[in-house]
């Protein structure tokens, strides 16, 4: 039985005992038949017209979240082509969209109907994120930020008749503390280490401002008479080397003679002695650095001989990345030209004049004479 229009916009039809609603979509047709779950008309009509407050009319709510979303990080696929030609975006950072979705979105929600998805869902994801999975509160709105670009590609498609509400979590600040000077002499020249490669990789991040990933990719071939070349870094996802560094500019980073010496005696020793093999070698992978955990395990260790507690680290927020943190602030408390550190360390900044390199190695010997400063200081 078809009953009369009741709005312009809706027209309703009885199936059984159930009222069903039809809705005018924007090329004049009408959309499936969807139940409003009421026995009675007038009911029938408010919720037909609470349905068209809320959004867009669906046009299809058999959409599971796990097929739309598996694929839509895709680098040919219909919306990163799209966003190629919008602006600019790596492979990489798909990449790592693709899998935060995977691991995290698709994980949760499964094959979920995307119609499911609503403000209180939504809302006790994000609580499972960082109060059961425990993630960093950048990681969790990450994570979001993903969920959300999800539904507003499904929005558009109109798969769901509006985007749930998602509040990112509050950012702390959890930029890494630093050690202090005095700190950093009792931790690399007055503590013994239990694992030799481990203490040359923080002592080299510590007097260099290298990222972990970028000590971790340094090769025999990079290392040359008082400086070392940074070209690459390494993935701790892929477990592999990346093309370029993280701003994708190489550079060099000079190393004063005590350190030159320590890091040549690991060369020396060093059990594999092709070009590219990794300086800061693991002892257990053969063809690997030094794994980012055994980095840190060992730094931790070390870190607790001088008296720094692991409470005391984690209310200090001291990581491998404290040692660039602490480098730049060194050096720059010494006086060091701004854009020399900018160089060095690779931040981006001021537009730096681009140097030939050995102009480049000149530019760095305030930072080794304060490298060597330490040495000496120590004897």
């Amino acid at each position: 039985l078809f009953m009369s229009a009741t709005s312009k916009d809706f027209t309703l039809t009885k199936r059984g005992d159930i009222w069903y609603a039809r809705f005018r979509l924007p090329d004049g047709s009408r959309s499936n038949y969807k139940s409003t779950g009421e026995t009675a008309k007038s009911r029938a009509e408010k919720w037909a017209r609470e349905y068209l407050k809320v959004g867009d009319v669906v046009e299809n709510e058999n959409i599971r979240l796990q097929s739309f979303a598996k694929d839509l990080y895709s680098w040919d696929g219909e919306y990163i082509r799209k966003k190629r030609l919008d602006g600019k975006i790596s492979q990489k950072w798909v990449e790592t969209k693709q899998r935060l979705t995977d691991k995290y979105i698709i994980t949760h929600f499964k094959n979920s109907p995307l119609t499911s998805l609503n403000d209180n869902q939504v809302e006790s994801f994000r609580q499972h994120l960082s109060y059961d999975l425990q993630l960093a509160p950048q990681t969790v709105n990450h994570v979001l930020t993903c969920l959300s670009e999800i539904l507003k590609q499904a929005k558009k498609s109109k798969y769901i008749q509006y985007v749930p509400e998602i509040t990112k979590v509050t950012l702390d600040d959890r930029r890494p503390g630093i050690l202090t000077p005095d700190e950093v002499k009792q931790l690399f020249f007055y503590t013994e280490w239990k694992h030799r490669v481990s203490y040359l990789i923080n002592l080299t991040m510590c007097f260099t401002g290298m990222r972990a990933g970028e000590a971790q990719a340094v090769q025999l071939k990079n290392i040359h008479p008082g400086y070392i070349e940074i070209e690459k870094t390494w993935d701790t996802e892929k477990l592999e080397l990346t093309k370029t560094t993280k701003n994708k500019k190489p550079r060099v980073v000079a190393i004063a003679p005590p350190l030159q010496i320590l890091l040549q005696e690991l060369y020396d020793s060093n059990p594999h002695k092709t070009p590219d093999a990794f300086l800061f070698y693991s002892d257990k992978t053969e063809g690997k650095p030094i794994d980012k955990k055994v980095i840190l395990k060992y730094l931790y260790y070390a870190l607790e001989e001088i008296g720094v507690t692991p409470a005391d680290r984690e209310r200090r927020r001291i990581v491998a990345h404290s040692h660039r943190h602490f480098w730049n602030t060194y050096l720059t408390n010494n006086g060091v030209n701004k854009f020399t550190v900018q160089n060095v360390l690779s931040h981006s900044g001021d537009e730096m004049t681009e140097h030939y390199f050995h102009s480049m190695i000149d530019d760095q010997k305030p930072i080794m004479l304060l490298q060597e400063k330490f040495f000496k200081e120590v004897k």
